[in-house]
């Protein structure tokens, strides 16, 4: 997204992918949009869907660096599949 970069990363305690929002550095400096973005992560946690993906965690890395982590799903980006 424009917002935060993804990453894959691998959970050794519980053996399981994750996928892991930052937001962009350029952009966590911008207050709102990082309360904007974690009330969205608030929302998204309270659904229980079949086309949602789960959230697991959020938080920071100390260095107030917010991140989101949320279920890995293997398969090719939206931004990629919407341009098709």
């Amino acid at each position: 997204g424009g917002f935060a970069d993804v990453y894959r990363a691998w959970d050794g305690q519980l053996e399981r992918w994750l996928a892991v929002k930052v937001p962009r550095r350029d952009r966590k400096e911008d207050r709102e949009a990082v309360e904007a973005w974690l009330e969205e992560a608030r929302a998204m946690a309270k659904v229980d869907h079949p086309h949602v993906v789960p959230i697991y965690d959020v938080g920071n890395d100390g260095d107030e660096l917010t991140y989101i982590v949320c279920k890995f799903v293997d398969g090719p980006d939206l931004k990629r599949l919407l341009l098709e």
